[in-house]
């Protein structure tokens, strides 16, 4: 399946797997909507212009968690998510590809790169009320 348009070269990285896992997401409405899942590039565009082409790739996909304890603390240590709910989904190999997990303490973050035209909204439902 093809990737948005936008993505660079070579995105997502060799590294990147099928999608086969339960994933947690900081979302500010239940349910949630599309604006929940607007990738990095497009919530800070002048910094994009700047990023290396690695950094590019990771700013197209989208930040998720592996673990629910991941995702209350992210959502506790960053400011900007203080009030966001925590959203999960079951990804399959059908909605793109996603990174190996990165374990830092109880932090689970992985990137995941949906294919073009998922409707990602529809796959997530709240599942821990702020």
């Amino acid at each position: 399946m093809p990737y948005p348009n936008y993505f660079p070269l070579d995105c997502p990285p060799e590294s990147a797997g099928g999608c086969a896992d339960k994933v947690y997401r900081l979302v500010a409405n239940d349910p949630p909507t599309d604006d929940d899942f607007a990738p990095r590039k497009d919530e800070y565009p002048q910094l994009y212009a700047s990023y290396t082409d690695k950094e590019k790739c990771q700013a197209c996909g989208l930040s998720v968690q592996g673990t629910l304890d991941g995702a209350v603390l992210a959502r506790d240590t960053y400011r900007r998510f203080r009030n966001r709910r925590i959203a999960a989904a079951e990804l399959a190999p059908e909605h793109g590809e996603i990174s190996p997990e990165k374990k830092t303490g109880a932090n689970a973050h992985r990137t995941w790169w949906p294919y073009d035209g998922l409707d990602a909204k529809t796959l997530f439902q709240v599942v821990d009320e702020q």
